[in-house]
Parts: C-alpha cells; sequence; structure tokens
C-alpha cells in the first residue's frame, strides 16, 4: 500500500484530462493519479462529446465516486477545446494536462510541486519522462536536460531540430490565459508544439527537472502520424518563433522545397498565404525605407538640377 505523504505546500495543481474515446483506458490514468505520494491536487476530466459508450460510462463512475469532477461539452471540439475547457474551470494555478491513454509516475505531483516552489520565476517546468514504445512494449527514459543551458533554464533554439520537450509540461495558468490557451485549429494533431511556440515566443521560460514526471504510452496510430502538409503548415503559422531563435531562413527554405513538391495540396497552398501574410508587410516596410533614404539623397540632386540647371542655362542666353 502507498503511504500518502502531506502537500509540501497548500498550493493546489489542477490535473486536466480531456477524453473523447479513452474508454478503460481512462481508468488506468486515474489509478495513477490515485497513487500519488502528494494528494493536494484535483482531477478534472472533460467529456468532449463522445459517442462511445464505455467512455461515458467510465466517466459517470468517475463522478459517483467522487474521483474526479467531470465536465460534459454539448459539442466535440478536439483535444484543444478540451484542454482549454478544463483550464478554465480548474481551481489551482498551476495546471497540468494528462492524456486520457497516459499515466503519471507515483511521485509526479510531488515532483512538480518541488520545481515550482524551487523556482518560483519559472512560468512552466518541463522534466525527463518515460517513453512507452505501446506497439513493440519497449520503455525508454527520455533526457530533456539537452535542451537546457547551464542552470536548467530551456533554450528555446534547441528545441527547433530536437523537439523532445513533451507538450504535457505543467505551467502555471496566466500563461494560458496570456496566449488565449491551445488554438482550435490544431485539436487534432499539433496543440502542443504551437502551444509551447506561441508560449516561446512571448517571453515565457521553463525550467527543468530531472525527475520523471510523465509516462508517455505511444501507440502507431497516434494524432500527428503521416500528417507531413500539416506540420508544415503548423510551422509556417509560428514563423515569429523561428524568427525570434534565429532560424527563418532555415524554414523559409524548408517551405519553399515543400511547396514546389506538394504545391498542388490545398493545405500547402495554405501554407504558403500564411507565409506570405507574415513575410508581405516586412518587405514592402523594407522596399519602403529604401525609398525613402533614396529620396533623401537623389531629392536635393533633383532639386539642383531643376532650379540651379535653369538658372545657368538662363545666363548663356
Amino acid at each position: 500500500m502507498v503511504r500518502v505523504m502531506p502537500s509540501s505546500s497548500t498550493e493546489l495543481i489542477s490535473v486536466i484530462i480531456s477524453t473523447y474515446k479513452g474508454g478503460e483506458l481512462l481508468q488506468r490514468a486515474i489509478d495513477s493519479l490515485a497513487g500519488q505520494t502528494d494528494r493536494g491536487f484535483e482531477t478534472i476530466v472533460v467529456n468532449d462529446c463522445s459517442p462511445c459508450e464505455t467512455t461515458n460510462a467510465v466517466c459517470r463512475r468517475f463522478e459517483e465516486q467522487g474521483v474526479a469532477r467531470v465536465i460534459w461539452r454539448a459539442k466535440n471540439g478536439g483535444l484543444s477545446a478540451g484542454r482549454n475547457a478544463g483550464i478554465k474551470a480548474a481551481k489551482g494555478e498551476i495546471v497540468a494536462m494528462l492524456d486520457e491513454d497516459d499515466e503519471f509516475p507515483q511521485t509526479a505531483i510531488a515532483d512538480i510541486r518541488a520545481a515550482f516552489e524551487k523556482h518560483p520565476e519559472a512560468d512552466f517546468v518541463f522534466g525527463n519522462y518515460i517513453w512507452v514504445d505501446v506497439d513493440a512494449g519497449n520503455r525508454h527514459i527520455i533526457d530533456t536536460s539537452v535542451l537546457c543551458d547551464k542552470n536548467g533554464w530551456l533554450v528555446p533554439k534547441r528545441l527547433v531540430e530536437n523537439w523532445i520537450m513533451l507538450g504535457h509540461s505543467p505551467c502555471r495558468k496566466k500563461l494560458w490565459r496570456a496566449i488565449d490557451g491551445y488554438r482550435q485549429c490544431y485539436s487534432y494533431d499539433f496543440q502542443d508544439g504551437d502551444f509551447w511556440m506561441r508560449a516561446l515566443d512571448r517571453g515565457f521560460r521553463g525550467m527543468h527537472t530531472p525527475a520523471k514526471i510523465y509516462q508517455w504510452n505511444q501507440a502507431g496510430t497516434g494524432m500527428c502520424s503521416g500528417n507531413e502538409p500539416r506540420m508544415r503548415y503548423f510551422m509556417s503559422r509560428n514563423i515569429r518563433y523561428y524568427e525570434g531563435v534565429g532560424e527563418q531562413k532555415q524554414l523559409w527554405g524548408k517551405l519553399v522545397f515543400h511547396y514546389m513538391v506538394n504545391r498542388n495540396d490545398p493545405v500547402v497552398r495554405a501554407e504558403a498565404r500564411e507565409v506570405w501574410r507574415y513575410l508581405l508587410p516586412r518587405e514592402l516596410s523594407r522596399v519602403a525605407v529604401f525609398m525613402k533614404f533614396s529620396m533623401l539623397i537623389a531629392l536635393p540632386l533633383f532639386l539642383d538640377k531643376l532650379l540651379f540647371g535653369r538658372s545657368k542655362e538662363a545666363g548663356h542666353l
């Protein structure tokens, strides 16, 4: 039997689980919370208008047993909408996402709390995590410290080619408010990457903890598998992030190549429009600066020719 230790502070942590067709896997996620050594948290399950009766029955069971507060959405909106609804209802100022088919290690809540207490200036924390290949049955520990500087702060540029900061990193609710939450257009694929790119672009800072604070049970049929056009579109919409870390030229090269190969794809055409919507005002402003600079040089020469040139010609008459 697990001995439950009291919370090290009175601050409540809110755990959000959005579900659509989780079925009995939801019970596994809830069981991983039931065994936490730190009990200073609440559990919110968002039923995203599930058509699955097993999922609905499990959610009703949670309500009857009092193990979670269940929010029943009247319309399906995907993972972004579900998370936003859960965070909006959260009582805690620290929120942590848990997917319906994943788990929290036994000391996750305690480790999350300790990281925020040790670094009150951090807007979010990210830790090492357990990656489980469900199809092959393999388990690996993913060390995310390679993304940090010597003091443990996340270096945004290091995410460009090595996106191993798990999207479920706990954050302060104020961060979610500041960037208007998860974007609905990525409810079914890149909601995590989009969320964190916008947060980093706004200057929010993340601190690493060496503790294992998540178990990611990944199946081969994940949301983003085989969705290259959507991935490039997501990158084009976050071009500000790439510019902020000095990688915009590399991104533009990838997007141009992607467009040349897949220009008949409507998503790719939308990607191109997004890039030009961002670049065109900047390019026009550069043209305007060039024109102004040119006028400062050309106008005096023109006036000199116009006025004094005519005077000289008149003197010869």
